[in-house]
């Protein structure tokens, strides 16, 4: 019983420490220009990606609260690059993706859209009933596409996208997603 408590202590004490380190470097950014804080976002995205098939699911999180908290603060620019370094990783910040996803600025979120592995159906089908054509088609170019999200982009895609999902061989359809495509080809 002594173990557990420790250990309970341990990890609340870590959080706590955590969470004064996220403020502390937050605070330190906010006090900088646009230059020092996409400098400090440079940094701590290169030490991410340097480490990161190594970082528990702790560490990702840290870094996930950090990065989102960065990312708010930078030029689109800044965020797009960030997009692109992490948008195939299989261990990237979850929150950070989903984000960066949801971006206005198709080029940040385009290559989150098209790659990024943590992107649920569900995100997927949210994102392309409300988006642009230009976001419905990056979710088009995906490796694997299910029936609920051929079937958003199917009825929402303009002729583009639903070019791309038609000839996509990842892309699934529903027996209604087939139908209204076959009638959008006539």
């Amino acid at each position: 019983m002594t173990m557990t408590n420790s250990c309970s202590t341990d990890d609340a004490l870590a959080t706590e420490a955590n969470h004064t380190l996220i403020d502390e470097l937050i605070s330190s950014v906010a006090m900088g220009g646009a230059k020092h804080r996409l400098r400090v976002l440079q940094r701590i995205t290169d030490l991410f990606v340097a480490g990161s098939r190594r970082y528990s699911g702790e560490q990702i999180s840290l870094f996930d609260d950090v990065l989102q908290q960065l990312a708010t603060e930078v030029e689109r620019k800044a965020r797009a690059k960030l997009a692109h370094q992490l948008a195939r990783m299989d261990k990237a910040p979850p929150k950070l993706m989903r984000v960066l996803a949801f971006d206005n600025a198709i080029d940040v979120a385009g290559p989150v859209l098209a790659n990024s592995p943590l992107l649920s159906d569900d995100d997927l089908v949210e994102n392309a009933a409300t988006k642009s054509q230009k976001h419905l088609y990056a979710i088009s170019q995906r490796l694997k596409l299910s029936q609920s999200v051929t079937d958003v982009l199917v009825k929402r895609g303009n002729r583009r996208v639903v070019r791309t999902v038609a000839g996509n061989p990842g892309a699934r359809f529903s027996l209604a997603g087939y139908g209204k495509l076959t009638a959008r080809a006539l």
